[in-house]
């Protein structure tokens, strides 16, 4: 924590023990002043997508020398930062989550990831994607396909074409 600039402490975690964590975490944030008035925000965090991504191959490419609780907790954050770019980076994945425990294994696979695509093309339109921000962090790019009318190709090609228009300007 004295080594990287921070603004909030999520925690999440597989067990019950989670919320002593938290108590915990919160003494030693009070007693070791870390601020001058003891206080910081701290948060529980859902950690469905963080137990997705330590096993990923996308966690793979993306931390391939960290443990598997380190790749936890990289997802954690991510989630905490941007729930729609952690949910949108799943891809199929997501029908891994279950919303719905009694009824959900009923709904066949094709037609739970259809109806999840559609509510993250609803989220997406209605939050906005920044395109400038897309061209450059790939991590975002992933919310791209998302946009109405767009599909993983379009937007794919899209990025292209700005970044060779961007890259083509800066030697002109």
């Amino acid at each position: 924590l004295k080594k990287r600039p921070w603004n909030v402490i999520a925690v999440g975690g597989f067990s019950m023990a989670t919320t002593k964590l938290f108590l915990r975490v919160q003494e030693i944030l009070s007693s070791d002043q870390w601020f001058e008035d003891g206080r910081i925000a701290m948060t529980y965090a859902l950690d469905e997508t963080a137990r997705i991504f330590q096993h990923s191959a996308r966690a793979a490419v993306e931390f391939p020398s960290w443990p598997p609780i380190a790749k936890y907790c990289a997802g954690l954050a991510r989630y905490v930062q941007s729930p729609l770019n952690e949910y949108a980076a799943l891809g199929p994945d997501i029908t891994s989550i279950v919303y719905e425990e009694d009824h959900q294994q009923l709904i066949p696979r094709e037609k739970l990831l259809t109806a999840l695509e559609r509510v993250l093309v609803d989220i997406t339109n209605y939050v906005g994607v920044d395109i400038n921000r897309a061209v450059h962090d790939t991590y975002y790019q992933q919310l791209l396909p998302f946009v109405c009318g767009f599909g993983p190709r379009k937007a794919q090609l899209l990025v292209k074409k700005i970044a060779s228009m961007v890259s083509a300007t800066f030697f002109i």
